[in-house]
């Protein structure tokens, strides 16, 4: 009696560590798809409205009701707001960020440039970036949709092999 139950408290463990990998897969995926709409917005607030970076950002933070890359570009306005000298804090907030080591010197490239570029060099700057973050945002899609369900899956059979060597 005391393995089946054991073994039904292993299968559960398994099958939550999976569903952990797999909300880390989704959140990842929605970082980037975040991102990515970001920079389409911020190119049509500059080159149409020629809105400031701050109020762009305040009408981002506004618009947005939840999500890490709003929760990173709320800190970032922060800092936006009080320092002048800013790659320094930026550094710290996108190591926090949930992107893989590669795209984290890209983000960090891409908030240390804002605001700091003309307005032509700008907009072609967040062309280029904008075309590499919609690439990044579409392979953390596939990757969700392919490794996501996988790793619940593959959580769930493991607590399910142990459960079985246990009883």
């Amino acid at each position: 009696m005391w393995t089946l139950i054991v073994g039904a408290v292993v299968c559960t463990c398994g099958t939550i560590v999976g569903a952990i990998l797999q909300g880390q897969y989704r959140a990842r995926a929605k970082f980037a798809a975040d991102w990515s709409e970001f920079c389409v917005l911020l190119k049509q607030d500059i080159s149409y409205l020629h809105l400031p970076l701050a109020q762009i950002v305040r009408e981002y933070l506004q618009k947005t009701p939840k999500g890490e890359f709003r929760e990173l570009l709320a800190r970032f306005a922060e800092i936006l707001e009080r320092d002048s000298v800013r790659a320094e804090r930026v550094a710290v907030l996108c190591k926090s960020a949930n992107v893989r080591k590669t795209q984290g010197a890209a983000l960090q490239a891409f908030l240390n440039d804002l605001g700091r570029l003309d307005e032509h060099s700008q907009l072609s700057r967040l062309e280029r970036d904008g075309e590499q973050i919609a690439r990044y945002a579409q392979a953390c899609a596939a990757e969700e949709k392919k490794l996501g369900g996988l790793a619940l899956k593959l959580g769930f059979l493991l607590g399910l092999a142990v459960m079985i060597l246990i009883a």
